[in-house]
């Protein structure tokens, strides 16, 4: 089963030559955990997300709110993360 997610998150991210953010680190619960990679990225309807492996080998999706700049962060398992057609998952 999934974690609903947390939505009390502070996200770092690195804004590239293109102007184009990528999340870098975030925070949650007072624990900080690093990005090591991103493997995918999506817009959906007002947001944007990102699936991203952290320094804790853990793989999580991220997703902003693009008006409001709110981010929310939610564990995927193990399932999701095996299936590649399962991006915004």
């Amino acid at each position: 089963m999934t974690e609903p997610p947390t939505h009390d998150v502070k996200v770092e991210c690195y804004a590239g030559y293109r102007g184009e953010e990528s999340p870098r680190r975030f925070t949650v619960a007072g624990r900080q955990v690093e990005i090591v990679t991103i493997e995918a990225r999506w817009q959906e309807p007002g947001r944007r997300g990102f699936r991203v492996r952290g320094d804790d080998d853990r793989l999580y999706r991220l997703r902003q709110n693009e008006s409001s700049g709110d981010w929310e962060v939610a564990p995927v398992s193990p399932a999701i993360a095996a299936d590649p057609d399962s991006v915004g998952s």
